[in-house]
């Protein structure tokens, strides 16, 4: 297990030079933004507009703080348009363009996986008391979005994010009012 403090995040511009991310890691760690397997980061929104087009690569979005935010994805069929509240994941192709428009200045985070490589799953677990994770079927990842949790007897805090890769037996999370987001990398088919 790598824990990856929030604090050793990597702050740079967003691809479209429209505000700030704090990247968490990317595979492999050498790759640019076009040729990466996978990318983790959180992004600070505080203003609406477009994303960053990512082609090739599927994101997953999960909007962690602020209120609500109102996308639209601008697809070849029409409009699609998503009101994403807290701890709500939405999946979408990067190629996509999409605008948004917020209430407030919002927190997010990004799952990005290179389409034909890998996929994502992310799911959002409140935990109070104890939880037990079984084995994944391939990386993963436990990403604390509110609370104080301790994984695998580690105290973690705030965008901590406890990479746990892939050969790993069953993992144990305790804590009381904590929000986590279960993230698992498998080889796409």
């Amino acid at each position: 297990m790598r824990i990856l403090r929030s604090s050793d995040h990597t702050k740079m511009p967003w691809r479209n030079g429209g505000g700030t991310t704090l990247e968490v890691a990317r595979f492999p760690a050498t790759a640019g933004m076009d040729d990466f397997d996978w990318r983790m980061s959180f992004a600070r929104v505080d203003q609406g507009g477009p994303f960053s087009a990512f082609p090739g690569i599927d994101r997953v979005i999960l909007l962690l703080r602020g209120g609500r935010m109102v996308l639209t994805a601008h697809g070849t069929d029409g409009d699609e348009v998503l009101d994403l509240g807290c701890f709500e994941p939405w999946a979408f192709a990067g190629e996509v363009p999409v605008t948004s428009q917020i209430t407030e200045p919002s927190l997010d985070c990004n799952v990005m996986t290179h389409r034909g490589v890998l996929t994502s799953q992310v799911e959002v677990r409140h935990l109070d008391g104890e939880l037990r994770l079984g084995p994944a079927a391939g990386r993963r990842m436990v990403v604390v979005l509110d609370g104080h949790p301790t994984v695998a007897g580690e105290q973690l805090g705030a965008l901590d994010v406890a990479d746990l890769d892939q050969d790993h037996g069953p993992v144990h999370l305790a804590g009381s009012g904590a929000v986590l987001a279960d993230v698992v990398l498998t080889p796409a088919d």
